[in-house]
């Protein structure tokens, strides 16, 4: 069987919501491309699935700094006071490519459960980059949200990761919807921040998904022999 459709995804565990694409800008339609779908089935109840999502929208917690540089001095004003600059960086939302693979069983009519493992790979990221600056009268921030893919912080984080996944899906006719959870075996990010301040988090998702039968080459039952 092999299919496509779209995936909607929610947050978990304290995750906050981003409007921004992996551009670093305001707009999430990229978040929505079409995903394919192949089945192989074992016989009528028991199937192996895999599918491909590109740049996958992946949450994060609120305020995960990943980088904090220590407030440096840059100068003097031309009273003598001490001019001071500190910068950090704090994730808003990664994106991944991801391989799942499961193995699902139909438990009741049309209503299969799966569970099975998926390979995710870094793809970008959006930081929220602050920069305090203080002169010893006034003290600015200034705030830019954009995207951190060949910066610093980008090293900070795990590119590779597997997660477990469980799912629950219902065919009906062409369509097939679906409910899934995965979460990362491993820390995506462990950094100390400064002495005693340390930054690590584990990626989790949940999402909706609908897909759409392309093609189904299973084969059908011959009719039972007339009594």
């Amino acid at each position: 069987m092999v299919g496509i459709g779209l995936n909607q995804f929610f947050t978990v565990g304290g995750q906050q919501t981003s409007s921004f694409n992996s551009s670093g800008i305001t707009g999430t339609l990229s978040d929505y491309i079409p995903v394919p779908m192949v089945r192989y089935y074992f016989n009528p109840r028991l199937y192996v699935q895999l599918e491909a999502q590109i740049n996958t929208p992946q949450y994060t917690k609120k305020n995960l700094v990943a980088v904090s540089t220590p407030v440096d001095s840059i100068g003097t004003t031309t009273g003598g006071t001490t001019i001071t600059l500190q910068q950090s960086v704090a994730i808003n939302k990664l994106f991944y490519f991801n391989l799942p693979l499961s193995v699902h069983y139909t438990v009741f009519d049309h209503l299969d459960l799966g569970t099975g493992l998926q390979y995710s790979r870094l793809t970008n990221g959006v930081g929220v980059f602050n920069s305090d600056y203080n002169n010893g009268s006034t003290d600015s921030l200034s705030t830019e949200t954009k995207s951190f893919k060949g910066d610093s912080v980008y090293k900070e984080i795990k590119t590779h990761e597997f997660r477990f996944l469980a799912d629950a899906n219902y065919t009906w006719q062409h369509f097939i919807f679906g409910i899934r959870y995965n979460q990362a075996l491993s820390k995506f990010i462990h950094v100390e921040i400064s002495p005693g301040q340390i930054t690590q988090s584990r990626n989790s998702s949940l999402q909706l998904y609908l897909r759409y039968i392309l093609w189904d080459d299973r084969k059908k039952k011959p009719p039972l022999p007339a009594k």
